[in-house]
């Protein structure tokens, strides 16, 4: 399967047909009901606890019949609104969202079997599918590939119902492009593997699937759900909340997972997920991957992780939620002593204990990594710092200064991001320069909680309005020079 954007290989739209729409009615107020007094009211049982309960909102009706539309033949792509759309999109986050709850509710109910099977049932049902497909689409025709937005819309979703027929098929391997990726500490490379838009749409539908048999530990943030959200931010929200209180009785030890993608057994995934091994194989693990490698020792690195039954691909949909899976089962063998505290983002891991705990915690958590089934894991593990000095987590400084805990982005951190934004709106068209302001408003929120954050956003977003001025005036012909590089 070729790898490349699709935009420019799909055939023309489709003129429009005619075809039976559904009607939409306007929402209108329900007709209140009358009931007969009784003098006995009749019982009611106990409702379910709030965390098991399952949705009850009733689904989008309109949705239903344009999917059925498309189903006969009735319905193009082309033919779907924006408004429509929309709705499109709204009532298939619904539809995942009401089976992850099913399954959910079977395994909190022991049923784990049950589950198993609401899993299968949910991966064939054409709203769960339409989900994926519509975020595949995404991958498939980047932004930068058609200067007008109504047509990048109309392929995208050309794209997504022809992924609808064949997103639940796990027969053949992923195929993946592998290339070496350079640390950003700089000290050697990891392999990291690029797929195509198809395994990227199954990858995303057996996630959907998988996560509600993930149980994370407290301390992970990049994909559990807590107080702070979950992702980067949460995590140095966590990392700032845990250093309030804390002074020169406190020491910041910092630990890493030396290649923690790379460490995987594929034994224990083919024995503890809820999924035949055939798919495991073939799409979660590298064990039946086809794999092109980019250079020689790319190819000899993924060579011995096969050989030794190891490694899932980073760059797969599904990597993350695995990693996190693992992560989780090892972190519950740790036992923690009292007033240590755990933030745990990805193979990262940063602890704040007391003075005179660092040696029992690094042995425990050595051990928990070392002995576990789905590793052996190797750590490493910094030296202790007091959290009264600076130190660094997750590319933020932190220092405790006066039983108050403080955050600062370093200049070169910012500094270099702030001049890829301004390479970036070079080159950059239109619909692109949206993407680039999404992924301003991204970083600045995981940058929010320094007081600098604000003035680099009004430079960063100045830069893309610059551009957008400058592309509208020259489209529009009051310019005949092209647009000029925006100043930095």
């Amino acid at each position: 399967m070729s790898l490349q954007p699709v935009a420019n290989s799909l055939v023309a739209l489709p003129p429009a047909r005619p075809r039976t729409r559904p009607v939409q009615t306007p929402d209108k107020e329900p007709r209140p009901v009358r009931h007969r007094t009784r003098s006995v009211p009749a019982p009611q049982k106990e409702p379910p606890p709030a965390r098991h309960r399952t949705r009850t909102a009733k689904p989008d009706r309109y949705a239903e019949q344009l999917l059925h539309l498309w189903r006969i033949g009735s319905l193009e792509p082309s033919e779907i609104t924006r408004r429509e759309e929309a709705r499109l999109r709204a009532y298939s986050r619904e539809q995942t969202k009401i089976w992850q709850e099913k399954v959910a509710a079977l395994i909190s109910a022991g049923s784990f079997h049950k589950a198993e099977r609401a899993a299968r049932q949910m991966r064939r049902k054409l709203g769960v599918r339409l989900h994926v497909s519509l975020e595949a689409g995404r991958k498939a025709v980047p932004s930068d590939t058609l200067a007008d937005l109504e047509t990048l819309r109309l392929r995208r979703l050309q794209v997504a119902f022809k992924l609808l027929k064949n997103v639940n098929c796990y027969d053949r391997g992923a195929s993946a492009r592998v290339w070496s990726k350079r640390k950003p500490s700089g000290n050697g490379t990891r392999p990291i593997c690029t797929f195509g838009w198809m395994d990227h749409a199954r990858q995303h539908l057996l996630g959907a699937s998988l996560q509600p048999f993930v149980g994370f530990h407290s301390s992970q943030t990049l994909l559990r759900l807590g107080e702070g959200g979950r992702g980067l931010t949460a995590a140095r929200k966590a990392l700032l909340m845990a250093l309030e209180g804390c002074g020169d009785e406190h020491v910041f030890v910092q630990i890493d997972v030396q290649d923690f993608f790379g460490s995987i057994s594929h034994e224990w995934l083919e024995s503890n997920l809820p999924l035949d091994r055939g798919t495991i194989r073939r799409h979660i693990h590298t064990g039946e991957m086809n794999l092109q490698f980019k250079d020689e020792a790319c190819q000899q690195n993924v060579r011995l992780s096969r050989t030794a039954r190891r490694a899932i691909p980073q760059g797969s949909a599904l990597s993350q939620l695995i990693a996190e899976l693992v992560m989780a089962e090892v972190l519950r063998e740790v036992v923690a002593p009292p007033g240590v505290q755990i933030i745990t983002y990805c193979d990262n891991i940063g602890i704040i204990m007391p003075k005179g705990c660092e040696a029992v915690v690094k042995e425990l958590m050595r051990a928990a990594f070392e002995q576990h089934n789905a590793g052996p894991f190797k750590l490493t593990i910094s030296e202790p710092v007091p959290v009264t000095q600076e130190f660094e987590f997750l590319g933020l400084s932190f220092i405790v200064e006066e039983e108050r805990p403080k955050v600062e982005v370093p200049e070169k951190v910012w500094g270099t991001w702030l001049c890829q934004i301004g390479d970036d709106v070079l080159v950059a068209n239109m619909a692109a320069l949206e993407d680039l302001e999404r992924k301003v408003l991204g970083k600045i929120a995981q940058w929010r909680m320094w007081s600098g954050a604000d003035e680099l956003k009004a430079d960063a977003l100045g830069l893309i309005e610059n551009q957008r001025e400058a592309l509208s005036s020259w489209s529009n012909g009051e310019d005949s020079s092209p647009p000029q590089p925006a100043a930095q």
